[in-house]
């Protein structure tokens, strides 16, 4: 493993034909507040707690999994990130501040710039306990699944965590696992999981989600 690697998970894209449905249920249902006015191509949401970009949707003809953002700390670190990236069979490119990594077979991932002192900062904002505090992990699907742990590990600098008889679930800070694979058909979004303030907020939560006609 290199020693220049993502440090934590940043956000997660989706795709949606219905972009003010899947809006009004991820603010009003699920909980996030708009980060911005909305345009006719996409909106930001982010948890009460202010940290950035926990989800993005994008209004696309079919609903789908877009890319899996990460974090470094500095320019540096996504300089260097970029070169290694470049030398292997990835296609990358640096879209201003951002960096976008097409894996082999299909695997897309995002890195960006976010210093830990911003969000820190961030999570001592007053937050509403029955609303998410933030994005934990992502799982994704995929029947290359020993190609893309390989190249997470190897390229992006991923930790293996734990191994299953169907899933790979890896980590790139101190939580269990940020990014996990499991073994599917083709690419797409398996679920993706957010942190509560506490059991109370998270009964609270699911009391919302049960008033608006989703079973949990």
């Amino acid at each position: 493993m290199n020693d220049t690697s993502v440090r934590r998970i940043q956000r997660l894209e989706l795709y949606t034909p219905d972009l003010d449905r899947a809006t009004r249920f991820y603010t009003q249902v699920w909980g996030l507040v708009p980060s911005g006015a909305a345009t006719q191509e996409g909106v930001d949401l982010v948890a009460a707690t202010g940290l950035p970009g926990h989800l993005t949707l994008r209004r696309a003809p079919a609903a789908g999994l877009g890319r899996t953002w990460f974090a470094v700390d500095d320019k540096d670190e996504l300089q260097a990130l970029f070169t290694r990236v470049s030398a292997s069979d990835a296609n990358v490119r640096m879209v201003g501040q951002d960096l976008e990594v097409d894996c082999p077979l299909g695997l897309r991932i995002g890195v960006q710039c976010a210093p830990p002192s911003s969000r820190q900062a961030a999570t001592e904002s007053p937050h509403d306990a029955s609303r998410p505090m933030g994005l934990t992990h992502v799982v994704i699907n995929t029947p290359s699944l020993a190609m893309h742990v390989d190249f997470l590990v190897n390229v992006l600098g991923f930790r293996v965590s734990d191994v299953t008889a169907r899933m790979v679930f890896m980590r790139c800070g101190r939580d269990h696992h940020s990014l996990a694979l499991a073994t599917g058909d083709a690419i797409s979004l398996n679920h993706a999981a957010f942190a509560m303030h506490d059991i109370d907020g998270l009964m609270y939560g699911t009391g919302r989600l049960i008033e608006h006609g989703h079973q949990i």
